[in-house]
């Protein structure tokens, strides 16, 4: 059993990772455990208090909050509503370099300003794609009746 004491001093020292772990290992107790569920309604709330003031390209807390929202999926630990929508935009936000995943995670708020703009821009990608599919099949179904004799 995970002692209280430490997960209050990780909050303290934004230690997120171990944080997330612990809700990982200990999800079934924290239905039970008061001082485990008051200790991860903590880390949740302080956790995206903070989530601004690092860097996006910060791999550890993407990680991070793909984990939160893998635990309230899996409904091992369930975040609100309005947690887990902070979660998956900043995921979103977070992944605009990688658009698909972005795209994924986006279609869950699709009202929200960053998962609209993805969702454009992966619609605007796939019509390119596709534009240049067709350009490109078109050609080439000329040039193969061209060869023909």
């Amino acid at each position: 059993m995970i002692n209280h004491e430490d997960i209050f001093q990780a909050i303290q020292r934004e230690d997120w990772g171990f944080l997330t772990s612990v809700l990982h290992k200990n999800s079934k107790d924290i239905i039970t455990d008061t001082l485990l569920s008051q200790a991860a309604k903590t880390f949740v709330s302080e956790f995206l208090r903070q989530i601004d003031k690092y860097p996006e390209d910060k791999l550890e807390i993407t990680q991070n909050l793909e984990t939160l929202w893998l635990l309230d999926k899996g409904r091992f630990y369930r975040l609100t509503d309005e947690e887990l929508k902070i979660v998956t935009c900043q995921i979103v936000k977070r992944k605009r370099d990688k658009i698909i995943e972005a795209y994924n995670f986006a279609k869950e708020y699709p009202d929200e300003l960053i998962c609209k703009e993805v969702i454009e821009l992966h619609e605007k990608n796939n019509t390119t794609k596709n534009s240049t599919f067709s350009i490109s099949k078109n050609f080439s179904d000329r040039n193969e009746r061209s060869f023909r004799c």
